[in-house]
């Protein structure tokens, strides 16, 4: 006994839409490879902070000094400021508060032989304390441990402490000066490390 259908045709319509609104779909770029990929970045992530060293405090030479970045000049030799009374941050070590060996140079005197931000350096001791304040304002302490000079033509590689210590080296010149190099002998280096 056949089945008889109400509306016969109405699936062969359907089947026809279908076939027609499936044609007008563009699938090319679906799968494509050179399709980029967009996702959305929120704009609430944190981005790390370059915080640096703005300051220099030796109490017991009350030194208060303002640290600015130096780096090398084209002789190969670690630039100090221009300003006698400033002190440097060697930006191509670690910076105070990072593990590693941060390093900071200073003027021992002047071009007229007076005294400059590291002329009593040598009175440092161990035990001492060194404070650098950054542009965050953070306060790092520091002991000294060692005081030692080393010749001039030293480099600050050999400096370089390798271990997981916070490490803060001050460098300055040291003995006599020697006209014909125009430099002095030697240099002075303080050793120190974080308390923290």
């Amino acid at each position: 006994m056949k089945s008889k259908m109400k509306y016969p045709y109405l699936n062969i319509f359907l089947v026809v839409i279908l076939v027609f609104v499936f044609s007008r779909v563009d699938y090319s770029n679906v799968f494509s490879s050179t399709t980029p990929i967009q996702i959305t970045v929120p704009t609430t992530i944190p981005t790390p902070t370059q915080t640096l060293p703005v300051r220099l405090i030796i109490p017991k030479l009350v030194i208060n000094s303002q640290i600015e970045p130096v780096s090398v000049a084209t002789n190969n030799i670690v630039e100090v400021p221009n300003d006698w009374s400033k002190t440097g941050w060697y930006s191509k070590t670690a910076k105070p508060g990072e593990v590693g060996t941060a390093v900071i140079v200073g003027h021992y005197d002047n071009q007229s032989g007076a005294p400059a931000i590291f002329y009593y350096l040598n009175q440092l001791e161990k035990e001492d304390k060194i404070i650098v304040l950054t542009d965050d304002s953070r306060e790092l302490n520091y002991t000294v441990k060692e005081k030692t000079t080393l010749p001039f033509w030293s480099s600050i590689d050999d400096l370089m402490v390798n271990n997981k210590n916070k490490n803060l080296i001050l460098i300055t010149c040291a003995g006599w000066w020697n006209q014909a190099l125009r430099s002095y002998s030697e240099r002075l280096v303080i050793r120190a490390i974080s308390e923290k």
